[in-house]
């Protein structure tokens, strides 16, 4: 039996379509119709353990607005309050379900991280869906998302991978609608001859508080920039989800760093000389655009000869020192990208489901499930 746990309008339509479309066993909720509390929830509230949701909702809240002592104690009390009472409603669902795997969209949102967690007290199993790595397509993992998720590390496994050559990757990536429209308009914009692409990413968003360990946020990647050497060219655009506005910084660019947020990412990327992020999918779209990709956080395709990997801001200077002269796997990286579209990547998305698309994700779902999971 499979519980897919909506906290959304569109997460919900999109359960509701795969349960349509398999024959396995399952139901959809959605969180806001969790309304009454379990009193048997009261008796194992003291294996809930919510410091890491209550920790990162606190550090999302400072990223978006930084709070003062008084109002920061104030919010994390009443963050407190909620999750529990969250616990004890979510807990009534699950257990009532009697679901064996819980299915979430992304996992690090407080409702699902809440369901998450009390899916761990009952003993159920978690699959985690997301947006897909590559353009139309779906993560269903058991594991996690990004960093989390469970693409293997090492080098040794994509050395051995063969696939066939006819098989061809995406070579067309799928622009990103801007919060702000205005700030990503048209405009007259001269890239350098050379240079490398650095993409902003979101402050507030889970790859940065989870994943970055050095760089705590766009300011930080901005003023590392800014000291690195300048005879190399730098090239920013802003995260088009970005609610800060970092209109300051360009006004401080020095001669060698520029933001081109006018410019489609494809543009940027096809031209560079290489691509710098901190853990962003833009790296993966640097590599299936065959870009050298620098990694400054923790990122799954950081690999031994796939990517070079910068710790510290020392590190840092040396890769791009070294940036010219290093040339990637191109064998350990294709077959990374293979295994990505052949293996791990689910066709379709949430937006454009077909027939194809709820077949595979049923064919993932069953590799959790016993061969007398219940068919419909």
């Amino acid at each position: 039996m499979i519980l897919f746990f909506a906290a959304s309008r569109e997460q919900f339509g999109y359960f509701s379509q795969l349960k349509k479309h398999m024959a396995l066993a399952s139901a959809v909720v959605r969180s806001k119709e969790a309304l009454w509390p379990s009193f048997q929830a009261l008796f194992e509230i003291g294996r809930f353990r919510p410091e890491e949701i209550i920790a990162l909702k606190l550090k999302e809240k400072q990223q978006k607005r930084p709070l003062g002592s008084l109002a920061s104690a104030g919010y994390r009390l009443l963050l407190t309050l909620e999750v529990y009472w969250a616990f004890l409603r979510y807990y009534r669902v699950l257990a009532a379900s009697g679901a064996t795997l819980l299915a979430v969209w992304n996992g690090h949102k407080l409702p699902q991280a809440v369901a998450i967690k009390a899916a761990g007290v009952l003993g159920m199993e978690v699959v985690y869906f997301e947006n897909g790595l590559f353009p139309h397509t779906t993560t269903v993992d058991f594991q996690g998302i990004n960093y989390c998720n469970a693409i293997p590390r090492e080098r040794s496994f994509f050395e051995k991978l063969e696939f066939d050559d006819g098989v061809a990757l995406p070579n067309r990536l799928v622009a990103r609608e801007a919060n702000n429209r205005e700030k990503f308009a048209l405009g007259d914009v001269t890239l350098p001859e050379r240079y490398i692409f650095v993409p902003f990413q979101v402050d507030h968003d889970t790859q940065i508080i989870l994943h970055s360990p050095w760089i705590t946020d766009m300011e930080m990647l901005f003023e590392t920039i800014q000291a690195l050497p300048r005879q190399i060219r730098f090239v920013l655009k802003e995260h088009p989800s970005a609610i800060r506005d970092y209109g300051y910084l360009h006004a401080r660019c020095h001669e060698n760093v520029m933001f081109a947020n006018s410019v489609d990412t494809q543009t940027l990327i096809e031209n560079a000389e290489a691509v710098m992020t901190i853990n962003s999918t833009v790296g993966i779209e640097g590599l299936l655009l065959g870009k050298k990709v620098i990694v400054l956080g923790n990122a799954f395709y950081a690999i031994d000869g796939v990517c070079r990997k910068a710790g510290s801001r020392e590190e840092l200077h040396e890769v791009i020192g070294d940036i010219e002269a290093w040339e990637p796997d191109r064998k350990v990286t294709e077959n990374l990208l293979k295994y990505i579209q052949n293996v791990y990547a689910i066709p379709g998305s949430k937006n454009n489901p077909d027939e194809a698309h709820y077949r595979s994700v049923e064919a993932r779902l069953r590799q959790k499930l016993t061969p007398a999971a219940g068919e419909a």
